[in-house]
């Protein structure tokens, strides 16, 4: 009981400490996740300007391998200094078994969701507007991790993603170091996603370059649900990106996941009937080829995928279970992307 109490103490008093702290300092995240208690170095920057009166997005950064928190916040300073960014906090932890984990041990997972209540309790943190941001090793860790705590995101930033290989991202993959964990893609649809990669891209000497492996991983997440982009830097190899494809990449994660296109489609995309028994209409006037219409559980495991050709398709849901589903119709080459439920009530 005792120990209980001093250690509600201690992170009282590092609440008390931290809170609204400006400018570059280094602080602790703990919490416990299945591999027991963990505790990680955090480096952080707090704008100058910071003023409790204004909700600021948060960008968690996560380093390469032989990087380090200090290092890799100066190297994506530009998303707190920049103001084309807007009203940022950076927090960059350190990994937990370097050379072995690469944020992708056990150890690492829930470190999104203990980084964000940690700096929620110290500063203004608008709860909407988070992102997991990750370089290399630290990107297909971002990946990794962003995919399991999709709940706690808008958006996911990948820099020269460190996949092992095609096998890697699309799960299958039995190398014990590189593959132990798996890609939590029943989460993909909900959060946006953005993937970088250089023109002169390697993959550390085996057969498939980073940026072949980035590409994939975008079609992959796309064909799981998600809403996911790539960018090439056409004079990059493995480094981060120039300021202005991290304006693209920040665009694309800091937007509605209803784009403007949609708004205005809104109407012509119907589903019915709802409550659904045997079958569920689709129309869409606008809908035509190259279309992707997808169906979700309320869990966002991918039930039903199909091609949608014409005005208007018809989806049998009598083998589905009474509860909520979600239609996804997503048109690669016009750019929209629509969502909508419907229910099922035998």
């Amino acid at each position: 009981m005792k120990k209980t109490i001093l250690i509600f103490i201690l992170l009282l008093s590092f609440g008390v400490i931290n809170a609204q702290k400006t400018g570059y300092y280094t602080t602790q995240v703990s919490w416990t996740n299945t591999d027991g208690p963990q505790t990680r170095s955090l480096r952080v920057y707090v704008p100058l300007t910071y003023s409790s009166s204004t909700d600021y997005s948060l960008v968690i950064g996560f380093h390469g391998l032989g990087g380090a928190p200090n290092t890799y916040l100066q190297s994506i300073i530009y998303y707190a200094k920049n103001p084309y960014f807007g009203d940022v906090i950076l927090v960059c932890p350190d990994d937990g078994t370097p050379s072995t984990s690469w944020f992708s041990g056990d150890e690492d997972f829930k470190i999104i969701s203990a980084i964000i209540n940690t700096m929620d309790g110290t500063h203004s943190i608008d709860l909407s507007r988070v992102f997991a941001q990750g370089f290399s090793f630290g990107g297909k860790s971002v990946y990794l991790h962003g995919l399991d705590e999709a709940d706690y995101l808008k958006g996911i930033i990948a820099h020269s993603p460190g996949f092992y290989n095609s096998k890697d991202i699309y799960n299958t993959c039995t190398e014990p170091l590189h593959c132990q964990h798996k890609y939590n893609y029943a989460n993909a649809w909900k959060v946006l996603v953005s993937i970088t990669a250089g023109s002169g891209e390697y993959n550390l000497g085996l057969t498939e370059p980073y940026l072949t492996l980035a590409k994939k991983a975008v079609v992959k997440l796309n064909a799981s649900g998600g809403n996911a982009k790539f960018f090439e830097d056409a004079t990059g190899y493995h480094n981060l990106p120039p300021l202005s494809i991290a304006k693209l990449c920040w665009d694309y994660v800091n937007t509605s996941t209803v784009a403007i296109e949609e708004v205005k489609i809104e109407q012509e995309f119907k589903i019915f009937p709802s409550p659904a028994n045997n079958d569920i209409n689709i129309k869409s006037e606008i809908a035509q080829t190259n279309s992707t219409l997808m169906i979700f559980n309320a869990m966002g495991e991918l039930i039903k995928k199909d091609i949608f050709i014409g005005t208007k398709i018809t989806i049998p849901v009598s083998e589905l279970a009474n509860g909520i589903y979600f239609v996804k119709l997503y048109n690669e080459d016009k750019g929209w992307i629509f969502m909508e439920k419907f229910i099922v009530l035998h």
